[in-house]
C-alpha cells in the first residue's frame, strides 16, 4: 500500500448518526446527492461486518476519470473502514 491522503474533519453531531450515513447501503445517494449519484454505482455498495468493525466498499466513477471539486479522480472503489466505537 502507498500513502495517498489524509483528511481531518471536526463534526458537531452525534457520531452514531454520522456513521450510519455510510452504512445505509447508499440508499440515500440518488435522493440527497444528485451529482454524486451520477458518478458512482451506488447499487453495488457492499458492507462487510466484523466483530468490532465494518468495511463499506463503493464502486466509483463508472470506469472514467472525473473531476470532483478541484481534484481529479480515477476509476476505482472507495473504502470506508469503521472501527468501533468511532474511528474511520
Amino acid at each position: 500500500m502507498k500513502y495517498f491522503d489524509r483528511r481531518v474533519y471536526t463534526l458537531n453531531c452525534n457520531w452514531k448518526v454520522y456513521v450510519d450515513n455510510y452504512l445505509d447501503g447508499g440508499y440515500h445517494v440518488p435522493h440527497a446527492h444528485k451529482g454524486l449519484s451520477s458518478v458512482i454505482e451506488y447499487t453495488k455498495y457492499t458492507i462487510e461486518n466484523f466483530e468490532r468493525a465494518c468495511l463499506a466498499i463503493q464502486p466509483a466513477f463508472l470506469g472514467r476519470q472525473v473531476r470532483i471539486g478541484r481534484r481529479r479522480h480515477a476509476p476505482g472503489r472507495a473504502f470506508y473502514l469503521w472501527i468501533y466505537p468511532n474511528f474511520m
